[in-house]
């Protein structure tokens, strides 16, 4: 399995993991810091990490910069400055894309952000490019699913038997299970396709046609999924190549079993394809902000699995950011080589997100026929998971035609549907622990030694072959906890939003204490507070600074803690901009205040010794002139400070 780690590195290309393609003919709750403990569990201050920024403009192929925030955007940040003037998008809570006229506004602009010390990552909009060449013809047999040693490949490799993922009989097993939605992010995908038309997800919410949002989720028609791209609900173009490769990847997975074309790996499930189009146009390139859209999108329409067949040497800090926050599963292709076509050892030479070691990820190379690497596939004992057939792969592509198709791009999608029929062949598993038992279930194959993390090959009868004691010895991942601090609007205080899930579905305990605390310090009786969870989280409202640990751990025994600094900053002073007012009967009058220390903030709530003189607004601070005489308003913050204004009415 795949070690703990971070990555960081640095290039701009980012290649669609697939070498080739030839024709075949047609055939919360919601907790205040009082109700938990008196002194507040609070701000998580991610002080640890330092900032990314790519301040050289030569690594920018457009004017456009994302920045991205330690936590969410601060009201008062750079960014939000500059989005008074500029072409602006909120990608996440903690990130923005930024459009600027030229390379000189774009310069200005990130010396700006540079200057922000809150800000996490500044970085460009990265293009992504699909990488093809064509090759010779190919014999039509789906080996990867059921070997029996006769195929050769079009490099002539001859083929060993049972070299497969053993698919037929994992067939036997069972048909059906429980529903899962499989996210395609890639270019679009052929929904009229006679062997993808019957497996497609569609959005309920949506009336086709009417040209009108009616789930209102921001997207017009889209029935079986979007366009971020072009922005639009077109999802392929059927007169030209452009999403063969997204179509692809479609039929791998679920390609219906209807004695024509090719049998989808997962066709035996009710598996459903979610077609989120990010790349596209005659060169397949995309960018960082249409993947992050994509991932979004998949996520809010309920996708559990999203197949990623490209990458990236860049360490894209904003989309990585969206994939290790998303309870999603992701499957990523581990790359197709050098500029050679020679593979790499990806624990050397990062390629992303393949080489991301988060929970959510599951990367894989490239297995030919004959039970090897494919002399392009990437390798990494560390970070790559296993290895699943990708050369001369047949499947479905654009205009109810089929295709072969080689790379890292067509194993990621094997691996992918293997991991649906996991989910619904067992109905009380989370999506991450099918990660658990099909890595755990992977048949050794002598070549694989050294060179995936598993070293072995994916393998579907044996993964639908656990009972429910074997599957919770698999359980070797701890819960993980996510702490997210953002202010509470007009507010000195912080909000506290803690995740805590666990792979296998398991907690078995929750708490937290004062001070830096061992995990030892929560074994001994009822040591430390007792967090409650609704759907995995737990909002606190905070209002004082100190050190806080986090602890949860599984039945199995699987333990995390985390400790985290909360800082909070009070206002020290309040005092009204006069002291006192004259007012002409009738008229009114805005009352303002100034806090020390000028960077914090406060709700206010106003009051007023004879309302029968002067009515005063008890939250905005407006005044109004009753009748004659004098009476005094009194400014209260919340934690307690006052001034005082006296108000004079005359006729």
């Amino acid at each position: 399995m795949k070690r703990s780690k971070r990555m960081i590195a640095f290039s701009l290309i980012v290649t669609l993991f697939f070498a080739s393609a030839l024709p075949i003919s047609k055939t919360p709750l919601l907790v205040s810091a009082e109700e938990v403990s008196s002194s507040d569990i609070v701000n998580t201050t991610l002080t640890s990490t330092e900032p990314t920024l790519v301040t050289n403009l030569n690594d920018y192929d457009s004017n456009e910069v994302i920045v991205t925030y330690k936590s969410d955007i601060p009201s008062s940040s750079v960014a939000n400055d500059i989005a008074k003037n500029e072409d602006t998008k909120d990608l996440t809570d903690q990130s923005m894309l930024i459009e600027l006229d030229n390379k000189s506004e774009l310069n200005s602009t990130i010396k700006e952000l540079s200057s922000d010390k809150n800000v996490l990552s500044i970085q460009p909009n990265y293009t992504y490019h699909i990488q093809s060449t064509p090759t010779d013809t190919y014999y039509s047999k789906e080996w990867g699913l059921n070997n029996n040693g006769t195929f050769t490949d079009d490099e002539d490799t001859s083929s060993v038997a049972d070299i497969d993922m053993n698919v037929p009989e994992a067939w036997d097993v069972f048909n059906g299970g429980r529903d899962i939605t499989v996210a395609v992010i890639d270019t679009g995908v052929d929904y009229t396709h006679s062997d993808l038309k019957n497996v497609m997800w569609t959005n309920t919410g949506e009336i086709s046609g009417d040209g009108i949002d009616n789930d209102k989720n921001g997207y017009i028609d889209d029935i079986h999924g979007w366009n971020f791209y072009s922005g639009n609900n077109t999802l392929f173009h059927a007169r030209s190549a452009e999403d063969d490769h997204g179509t692809h990847i479609a039929g791998i997975i679920a390609a219906e079993r209807n004695n024509i074309g090719v049998a989808g790996v997962a066709s035996n499930t009710n598996v459903r394809i979610m077609s989120v189009k990010a790349l596209g146009g005659q060169d397949g390139s995309g960018s960082t902000s249409s993947i992050i859209e994509a991932i979004q999108y998949a996520e809010e329409n309920g996708a559990k699995i999203c197949n990623l067949s490209f990458g990236i040497e860049v360490d894209d800090k904003a989309l990585s950011n969206v994939i290790k926050d998303s309870d999603m599963l992701f499957v990523c292709a581990a790359g197709n080589g050098d500029e050679n076509s020679n593979a790499v050892d990806i624990d050397e030479s990062p390629m992303y997100p393949a080489s991301y070691s988060y929970d959510n990820i599951v990367s894989v190379a490239n297995l030919t026929c004959n039970g090897t690497l494919h002399y392009s596939s990437n390798y990494g004992v560390n970070s790559v998971d296993v290895a699943a057939p990708g050369t001369t792969i047949a499947s479905t592509v654009v205009g109810n035609e089929y295709s072969y198709m080689t790379g890292t791009s067509m194993a990621a999608p094997m691996v992918t549907a293997v991991l649906a029929m996991v989910y619904a062949y067992y109905d009380d598993i989370t999506v991450l622990e099918t990660k658990n038992i099909v890595l755990s279930t992977t048949r050794s194959l002598p070549s694989l030694t050294g060179k995936v993390a598993t070293g072995g090959l994916v393998d579907a009868y044996a993964a639908l072959s656990l009972n429910s004691a074997s599957i919770q010895a698999l359980d070797q991942t701890a819960p993980t906890i996510i702490t997210k601090t953002s202010t509470l609007t007009g507010s000195y205080k912080k909000i506290l939003k803690v995740t805590i899930t666990d792979s296998s579905g398991n907690l078995s305990k929750v708490r937290y204490a004062k001070g830096i605390q061992p995990a030892s310090y929560f074994d001994q009786g009822a040591n430390g507070t007792e967090l409650t969870l609704t759907n995995h989280f737990a909002i606190m409202n905070v209002s004082k600074t100190t050190t806080y640990t986090i602890y949860a751990i599984d039945t199995v025994g699987n333990e995390t803690v985390k400790t985290i600094k909360i800082t909070v900053t009070p206002p020290t002073n309040v005092a009204f901009q006069v002291s006192t007012k004259k007012l002409k009967l009738k008229s009114t009058y805005m009352l303002k205040a100034s806090l020390s220390p000028s960077t914090t903030h406060s709700k206010y709530t106003y009051s007023s010794s004879n309302s029968s003189i002067v009515r005063v607004n008890k939250t905005t601070g407006k005044i109004r002139a009753k009748k004659v005489g004098t009476a005094v308003i009194t400014i209260t913050t919340e934690n307690g400070l006052t001034s005082k204004c006296k108000v004079t009415v005359t006729k």
